[in-house]
This record gives structure tokens, C-alpha cells and sequence, in this order.
């Protein structure tokens, strides 16, 4: 059986008529990494320099995604598509065009929220009265937005903020926003009440998954138990009757022996009583 392959216009079709099937949307996506990063090889070092990141230490993924389109992110570049990227990436090195050294995580978790609260701080001065801070359903500062606002990526890539919003000094950051928005100290806003409640009934979904699986783990890490101890106890039955085999065998042995015996002296006895006659 022959398996059809769709060519890259009769995707965009169905894309454009929100009729694309989320295996053939991956098909789309990979047929633009293709192309793109067989655009950017073709490149010379100079042009190749704008599709990398600050420190030329790998292809810049936010403007990779935007070059894909068809709502690529980078989060699915990271995940669905390293290796591509990464083999791009190492021909890069081998070619002198990637010169700068990956990070480590704790080196980007600091300039994160260096980053971040050198972002907030220049919004809260007060040659800055015009930003228009995004606000949830709450009324507090949605992080979300804010985060995607400070990477200048839109709120659609980015699904949750990051982890280091739970860390001091950025939560205690966040916390004095909050506040001053509570008090009418910042009065521009965007109202992202309606984006903020689907967020909340999402992570609820989720939360009600993830307990739903935890429960589920727990079941059957119970069940393995109880077959583990149900296991042990035949294993012990099996040993009682193995060695009741062997006994049983003994015995068998010792009548057959015993068997053999009168046999012998049955023999002697005859020959014996042949003689006398």
C-alpha cells in the first residue's frame, strides 16, 4: 500500500482553512525548518550572523520560529525539532560561524532575572507614565504577559512565566506592582480577564489530570505490590512442594531399593528350595 505524500501548497491550504490535522501540521512545520535552514547553510558568514543568538553561541530560536510560521514555537523547536537544529548548529561550529559557548542554565536563570527586573524597574520610573501594564482577571499583573511582553514575543508562545517569578527578589517585584495597581498607583492598563480565566481553567484541567494520574500510578503501584507479595508467598509454596517432590522422590527410591531387595532374597529363596528338592 502506497501512503500519499501532501506537498508543501496543499498544507498551506488546508492551514489556511484551519482544516490542517495536527500530524499534518508537523509535516508543514518540518518542510520549513528544512527549507529555512537550508537557507541560512547557503548564507554567507555575515548574513548567517543574523540568525544567531547575541553571543553566536547557536541559531537564535525565536527567529527561527518566526521565519517557519504557521504558528511555530520555541518551545516546539526545542522539543520536536532539536536534532535538526542541533545538526545545522554543529556544521555552523565546524565552519567558524558559531564561535560563542552555550550558557549554563544557572548562567541564563541569573541574566534572566537581571534581565527582568532591569525591564520592570525602567516601566516603574517615572519618566515612563504611559506603559500600560497587563492585568488578570484579579486585577493583579498577569505574568504571562508580562513575560512575553519583557522577551518581546508574542503571549501565544509563551504558555506559562518562568520558574524564577517564584523566587525573591522577583516575587517580592511582583508583589510591589500588585500592590501599587491595588492602590490605583498605575492606572494604565490591559485587561486580559478573559485570557487569565482561560489560563485558570486550564491549569485546573490539568491539575485535575495530573491528579487523576497520579491516583492512577498509585493504583497500579499498589496492584504491583500486592502481586510482588502474592508472587513471594507462591514462590514459598512452590519451594514447600519442591521439596516435597524431592522427599516423595526419596521415599520412592527407598521402596524401589527395598523392592529390589526382597526381589533378591525372593531369588535366593527359590534357588535355595530348588536345591533341597
Amino acid at each position: 500500500m502506497t501512503i500519499k505524500t501532501l506537498s508543501k501548497e496543499v498544507l498551506i491550504e488546508k492551514f489556511n482553512r484551519e482544516e490542517i490535522s495536527k500530524a499534518d501540521l508537523g509535516k508543514l512545520r518540518r518542510i520549513c525548518l528544512k527549507e529555512t535552514l537550508d537557507k541560512i547553510l547557503q548564507c554567507n558568514s555575515d548574513d548567517i550572523a543574523g540568525y544567531l543568538s547575541l553571543n553566536k553561541s547557536k541559531i537564535d530560536r525565536a527567529k527561527l520560529a518566526k521565519l517557519m510560521g504557521y504558528g511555530t514555537t520555541t518551545d516546539s523547536l526545542r522539543q520536536t525539532y532539536k536534532d535538526e537544529i542541533e545538526e545545522v548548529e554543529s556544521v555552523l561550529r565546524n565552519r567558524g560561524v558559531i564561535t560563542g559557548v552555550v550558557k549554563s542554565n544557572k548562567e541564563v536563570h541569573s541574566e534572566n532575572i537581571e534581565g527582568f527586573t532591569t525591564f520592570i524597574q525602567a516601566r516603574l520610573e517615572m519618566n515612563k507614565p504611559a506603559y500600560f501594564w497587563p492585568v488578570n482577571n484579579n486585577g493583579r499583573l498577569f505574568q504571562r504577559v508580562i513575560w512575553a511582553m519583557c522577551l518581546d514575543q508574542p503571549i501565544e508562545q509563551i504558555k506559562s512565566a518562568p520558574n524564577f517569578f517564584y523566587d525573591e527578589p522577583i516575587r517580592a517585584l511582583i508583589a510591589d506592582i500588585d500592590a501599587k495597581l491595588a492602590c490605583g498607583e498605575l492606572l494604565k492598563t490591559l485587561d486580559y480577564a478573559s485570557e487569565s480565566a482561560l489560563d485558570e481553567m486550564s491549569d485546573c484541567m490539568t491539575s485535575s489530570a495530573l491528579r487523576a494520574a497520579r491516583q492512577q500510578i498509585k493504583k497500579l503501584q499498589e496492584q504491583k505490590a500486592a502481586l510482588r507479595e502474592e508472587n513471594k508467598k507462591l514462590e514459598k509454596e512452590n519451594d514447600k512442594l519442591e521439596e516435597g517432590k524431592v522427599e516423595l522422590e526419596n521415599e520412592l527410591n527407598l521402596y524401589k531399593q527395598k523392592g529390589k531387595s526382597l526381589s533378591s532374597l525372593n531369588k535366593k529363596s527359590d534357588i535355595k528350595l530348588q536345591s533341597v528338592r
